[in-house]
């Protein structure tokens, strides 16, 4: 089975006054509070991830009957556990942590049964699923700083590692130039970059919390694409806005994600925000592009129920500085047509990538691309959900619940389990897939409900042509999807 997977880390330093995702700010917490925090989560996280990947491969997670490979996976209750993820300063494990070499400090004893040897060959057992793609997502996942997301990466490698070779620490790999990659020596015989490591794999991060160590164990660790939360340089509109973190760190902090990241570096920026008017928003774009991102994600300011800027904008006089109707419209496609002067190409409704030359690799967001197109994702954390699709068109999704707390503690509850039918698969198909440029993928369709997308919604689809090419089309997806559910309802396709 070929399965992304979603991590959600369900951390911030404060809510953001737009936020409405999930997040635990940690703000009020003391330093070592919060290292002993995140690094309860990322063994919670790993253990949950490693049952959840043997689940999905139908059988215990083990290879070949190598039964120390369950304490390199580290499940819930593996002792010394503890003593792999204490923090810096706890001697026997500032050897294996640290860069290279990878391997633990003389005498720590677990170090033999953590690591299998090289050309252990049990691992393409183990290894439930080809893993394409891996997103960090939150939250603020740039929070676990450079030694929790060191620790995540090397926790994940047998479970996102596919093949018949066991791919240790050392062969992770970094981008494209990296020049420390020479240090972790080259990898074992017959691995393929390629095939053996999911191609894609994205972190999340604030400048705020970003520094050089972090970008750099991101890069040593294997991720290859940094989605970065801009939303604007202008200081007035994200004070407006209530967007924490000042604007002093933007520079210094993006010339480090390109020089690291290069066309894997993704940039966060929103339209609509209070006291931005075009110009503002225009200086934003030229700024953000001057850093040569890969791709560019331009989202409009949402007031979503139950946020603090919902409450805002419901309060006499609360709407004074933002844009309003057709205004606020006006500014996005301003934004839009910036970038796609700029050379970017709309793929998606609020996504643009660089173009590039035919036989040049997009910097198309591939994990993304497999939400749009229904493919199959694990999704791993509180708040976080994933969808396993058959060939029959029948889904189950795996949901958790929004509290972090009962999620490292294994609390009975958290998880729930939605069976999804065709007829729900199929909607989903359609609300999703039509988001995206290449529209759903064509052999899934088929493979899944036996019948192309034009034989199920014809008349929907000559409606939709009209309106021209896909760009233009997708200004008006709801209309297109209430046509297309209608149609779907009369001839009773499931």
């Amino acid at each position: 089975m070929t399965c992304s997977l979603y991590l959600h880390i369900p951390f911030c330093s404060a809510k953001c006054d737009y936020c409405d995702f999930y997040s635990v700010p940690l703000g009020p917490f003391t330093p070592k509070e919060r290292e002993r925090i995140i690094f309860r989560y990322i063994d919670a996280l790993l253990a949950e991830t490693e049952r959840r990947c043997a689940e999905i491969a139908g059988g215990d997670g083990g290879g070949g009957g190598f039964k120390a490979n369950t304490d390199y996976c580290r499940p819930a209750g593996f002792k010394a556990n503890a003593d792999y993820h204490r923090p810096a300063g706890f001697k026997a494990n500032t050897g294996y942590c640290a860069q290279p070499p990878l391997r633990a400090a003389d005498g720590f004893k677990t170090n033999a049964d953590y690591r299998p040897p090289a050309g252990f060959k049990a691992n393409a057992d183990y290894c439930p699923a080809v893993v394409p793609t891996v997103y960090i997502g939150g939250g603020t996942p740039s929070l676990l700083g450079a030694a929790g997301i060191t620790a995540l990466m090397r926790g994940l490698g047998p479970l996102i590692t596919a093949g018949g070779k066991y791919s240790t620490n050392t062969d992770y790999r970094p981008p494209a130039g990296f020049k420390a990659n020479a240090g972790y020596g080259p990898p074992p015989d017959g691995f393929n970059a390629n095939v053996d490591y999911p191609a894609e794999i994205t972190v999340e991060a604030n400048p705020e919390s970003a520094d050089n160590a972090f970008l750099e164990a991101c890069a040593v660790n294997g991720i290859n694409r940094l989605s970065l939360g801009i939303q604007s340089f202008d200081a007035a509109a994200r004070r407006a806005a209530g967007r924490r973190g000042g604007t002093a760190l933007l520079p210094e902090r993006l010339a480090a994600a390109a020089e690291i990241f290069g066309p894997g570096l993704s940039l966060d920026m929103m339209s609509g925000l209070p006291e931005q008017d075009r110009d503002v928003l225009l200086r934003d774009i030229d700024r953000a592009l001057s850093f040569n991102p890969g791709h560019v994600s331009l989202y409009a300011l949402t007031a979503e129920e139950g946020t603090p800027l919902a409450a805002t904008l419901s309060s006499p006089g609360g709407r004074e500085g933002f844009p309003r109707g057709d205004e606020a419209d006006e500014l996005w496609l301003a934004g839009r047509d910036a970038l796609v002067r700029a050379g970017f190409e709309q793929y998606e409704v609020s996504n643009f990538a660089r173009r590039v030359l035919p036989g040049q690799k997009s910097p198309r967001c591939a994990h993304n691309i497999r939400y749009w197109r229904m493919e199959n994702w694990i999704g791993v954390g509180p708040a976080a959900s994933g969808t396993i699709i058959g060939d029959d068109g029948r889904g189950r999704r795996i949901s958790y619940g929004p509290d972090v707390d009962a999620f490292i503690a294994g609390a009975e509850g958290i998880m729930a389990a939605e069976e999804l039918d065709r007829a729900a698969v199929l909607r989903e198909t359609f609300l999703m897939g039509f988001r995206y440029d290449q529209g759903p993928d064509p052999a899934l369709f088929r493979k899944r409900f036996g019948l192309s997308v034009e034989e199920t919604i014809p008349e929907t689809l000559k409606k939709w042509r009209r309106f021209g090419g896909w760009e233009n089309r997708v200004l008006f997806l709801n209309g297109f999807l209430l046509d297309a559910f209608a149609e779907l309802d009369n001839s009773r396709i499931t």
